[in-house]
C-alpha cells in the first residue's frame, strides 16, 4: 500500500501448485516481451509449499485446494485494496511477440474510466464469414458483446472489474461453465480488431502442446518441459483440423446443439 501506483489495475497470473512449472515460464515470457509493464504483477498458487521464483512478481496463495473458482476468488480477495480492476492471465497463455504498451494502457484507462465490468483484449473468435460481417458492422476500438455470444465471459486476456469477477466466481460450475455465464445487469466488452497482446495456448488437458518448444523459442525464452508430458504430432493435426472447421463454421454446431437441447427440454 505504501507503493500504491497511479493505476487501479494489477496483473494477476492465475496458477496453482500443479501448474507452477508452466506458470513460471509464462511469467518469464511476459516479462521478456513486456519489460516495462506499468502494472503491479501478482502470481496466484494454491499454497506456499512451492514458492514463486520469478523476480518482480508478488506471490499470493489461495491457502486451500478448493477448486478453480474458490482458489481464484481467494486470490482476488488477497489483492491490495486499490486493485479495482484486474488484468487476468491464465498460466498457459504464452506471449509470443512484443506487447503494444500504449494500446494496452489506453484500453486499461478506458476500462477504469468507464468502470467496465469486463474488457476482453482479444477480438471474439468467429468464422471467416462472421469476421468479415463483424468488421463491416463495427469500427476499430471496443464494442459491447451480444448476449448470444457463446463465450460471453471468455477467460482470454481481459481486464475485469474485481467485484464483478468475484460475483461471477460465487456461482457454481466448472471453469468451462464459467465462460458461458452472464449477469443480466452487466455488459461485457471486447476489442473489435487485433488485440494488443499476441499470445497462444501452450497446455491442454495437462499436457504440453506438441509445438510448445518451438513457441517458447519464438517468444525468446528458454523452455523446460520438466516431467510434464506432451501431446504427440497426431494431436497437433487434430488441433489444426478443429481450427479449419471453426474458420468455416464458427460456433454453428455449438449453437445448434444448444437449440436442440432447449427444444428437448420444452417438449
Amino acid at each position: 500500500e505504501a507503493r500504491r501506483p497511479v493505476s487501479q489495475t494489477v496483473v494477476l497470473l492465475s496458477s496453482s501448485d500443479n501448474t507452477i512449472d508452466v506458470g513460471v515460464q509464462i511469467a518469464a515470457a511476459f516479462d521478456h516481451l513486456w519489460p516495462d509493464c506499468p502494472y503491479t504483477r501478482f502470481a496466484l498458487t494454491t499454497s506456499a509449499q512451492r514458492p514463486w521464483s520469478i523476480p518482480g512478481w508478488n506471490h499470493i496463495v489461495a491457502g486451500h485446494t478448493l477448486g478453480w473458482r474458490e482458489e481464484l476468488r481467494l486470490g482476488l480477495l488477497a489483492l491490495p485494496a486499490y486493485a479495482r480492476h484486474v488484468l487476468l492471465v491464465l498460466d498457459d497463455f504464452l506471449v509470443l511477440a512484443p506487447v503494444d504498451p500504449p494500446r494496452v494502457i489506453s484500453l486499461v484507462k478506458e476500462a477504469e474510466g468507464r468502470d467496465l465490468p469486463y474488457l476482453r483484449l482479444k477480438p471474439v473468435d468467429r468464422s471467416i464469414a462472421g469476421n468479415l460481417i463483424w468488421k463491416a458492422r463495427t469500427k476499430p476500438g471496443i464494442a459491447a458483446l451480444k448476449s448470444s455470444e457463446s463465450y460471453y465471459a471468455s477467460l482470454q486476456l481481459a481486464v475485469w472489474r474485481r467485484k464483478h469477477l468475484l460475483t461471477m466466481l460465487s456461482q457454481p460450475g466448472s471453469i468451462w461453465n464459467f465462460e458461458h455465464q452472464r449477469i443480466l445487469t452487466e455488459t461485457h466488452y471486447a476489442v473489435t480488431r487485433k488485440g494488443p497482446i499476441r499470445y497462444v495456448h501452450v497446455v491442454e488437458k495437462g499436457k504440453w502442446m506438441p509445438q510448445a518448444a518451438k513457441l517458447f523459442s519464438q517468444a525468446g525464452v528458454p523452455f523446460d518441459r520438466g516431467m510434464r508430458p506432451a501431446w504427440g504430432r497426431c494431436y497437433r493435426v487434430l488441433h489444426i483440423l478443429r481450427k479449419v472447421r471453426f474458420a468455416l463454421f464458427g460456433y454453428s454446431f455449438m449453437r445448434l446443439r444448444s437449440f436442440m437441447k432447449l427444444q428437448k427440454i420444452k417438449t
